[in-house]
């Protein structure tokens, strides 16, 4: 990855090896933090800048290295039921 301080939508998909509408697709999901740097920002054509911070997140957020969540304590044993005893008059 270039050692710059933003990328651009295309880079971050060249660095990920996916197509670029699918980066287009973790921005607008807001799964991916993106800065619209167009001159006016909301008018249909935006042209997103990716901090280098945020690709970090985005890396470590799917990453298979999450931290193990606690264990929980197996419950315990639970004896078997008994079928009441049928009495017949």
């Amino acid at each position: 990855m270039p050692e710059q301080t933003r990328l651009t939508a295309k880079q971050f998909a060249e660095h990920m090896d996916v197509p670029l509408p699918k980066v287009y697709a973790w921005i607008l999901s807001g799964e991916l933090r993106a800065l619209d740097v167009s001159l006016k920002p909301g008018c249909g054509n935006p042209r997103w800048r990716i901090p280098v911070e945020a690709i970090k997140e985005f890396e470590e957020a799917r990453s298979n290295r999450q931290p193990a969540a606690p264990q929980a304590e197996p419950a315990p044993a639970r004896a078997p039921r008994r079928r009441p005893s049928r009495q017949y008059v």
